[in-house]
C-alpha cells in the first residue's frame, strides 16, 4: 500500500462519486414510500415498523455478509467485488 498523501480535491472527488447513487436512491424510497401510502393504501404505523425491522436486519445481515465474501477461497479468480475476472 503506498503512502500517498491525499489532497483535498481527490477527497471531495471521491466524495461527490457518492451522490448520484444516494440521490437515486432516496428518489427511489421517496416514491415507494408515497406508493405504498396512497396506491396501495398501507397504514402509516406499519410502513414505519417494517422500516425499522429492515435497518435492524441489515445492521445484523450486512456486516456478516460482507464478512463472508472477504473470506472467499478465490481471491484469484474473482478479485475483490466479482467484477475483476481473470482469464488464464
Amino acid at each position: 500500500m503506498s503512502e500517498e498523501k491525499l489532497t483535498f480535491k481527490k477527497k471531495f472527488l471521491f466524495g461527490l462519486s457518492a451522490f448520484p447513487d444516494q440521490l437515486t436512491y432516496q428518489i427511489f424510497q421517496f416514491l415507494i414510500f408515497t406508493f405504498y401510502f396512497t396506491v396501495v393504501k398501507i397504514p402509516l404505523l406499519l410502513m414505519i415498523i417494517t422500516y425499522i425491522i429492515w435497518g435492524i436486519w441489515n445492521a445484523v445481515n450486512d456486516p456478516m455478509l460482507g464478512a463472508l465474501s472477504e473470506r472467499t477461497k478465490h481471491r484469484e479468480k474473482w478479485e475483490k467485488g466479482g467484477f475483476i475476472y481473470s482469464f488464464r
